[in-house]
């Protein structure tokens, strides 16, 4: 008996990958390993999506290091939207011996159609709280620039989630530029 079950449980683990079923009512998705390991392909998806790299703002400024995974996240609250929508499927292999691999189940162009779709959605107001907060955003509140972007956003009463990424993205712009300019300011006075 206890070889028939040696035998049986070496056919499973030998066996290979074995899919889980997509159940995420149960999980926290902002952190949950299913999430941290799928964050990757969203962030490819979305920065192709839009046809600029997104995953590379640097959120954690304006959120001070928290939730930078989290709902006030601008494609963390996007991919939030999408799986608990159920219009994009995740599914986990499991290999023995080998941490768990989720990926997303459904075809590429679906899940850019639900990227575009909940980037529409209104950002939550967490996350206009830390970006109203934020020291740079506070610095150049007043750039024309900025201005503007910010009063065409707001101007349907509700600020999306890509327009608050791109004001964000506006905002680390302009503070790269004073950057690049301070120090050639400094290297003129050396």
């Amino acid at each position: 008996m206890k070889k028939a079950l040696l035998s049986i449980a070496t056919v499973i683990m030998v066996g290979g990958c074995s899919e889980v079923p997509n159940d995420m009512s149960h999980i926290d998705v902002f952190s949950s390993d299913r999430y941290l390991s799928t964050a990757h392909q969203f962030n490819k998806l979305v920065d192709d999506t839009f046809k600029y790299h997104y995953s590379k703002i640097p959120f954690f400024l304006v959120t001070k290091g928290w939730s930078v995974s989290g709902p006030k996240e601008p494609v963390s609250q996007i991919v939030y939207s999408c799986l608990t929508s159920n219009e994009v499927e995740l599914v986990t292999k499991i290999k023995p011996f080998m941490p768990e691999v989720t990926y997303i189940k459904t075809p590429e162009n679906q899940v850019k159609n639900c990227i575009i779709k909940h980037s529409n959605d209104s950002i939550n107001a967490d996350a206009l709280n830390d970006l109203k907060a934020f020291p740079l955003f506070q610095k150049y509140a007043d750039n024309p620039f900025l201005r503007k972007t910010v009063d065409a956003a707001k101007a349907d009463g509700k600020i999306s989630v890509k327009e608050y990424m791109d004001i964000v993205q506006i905002v680390i712009k302009l503070s790269g530029a004073d950057k690049q300019v301070q120090l050639e300011k400094t290297i003129q006075e050396l």
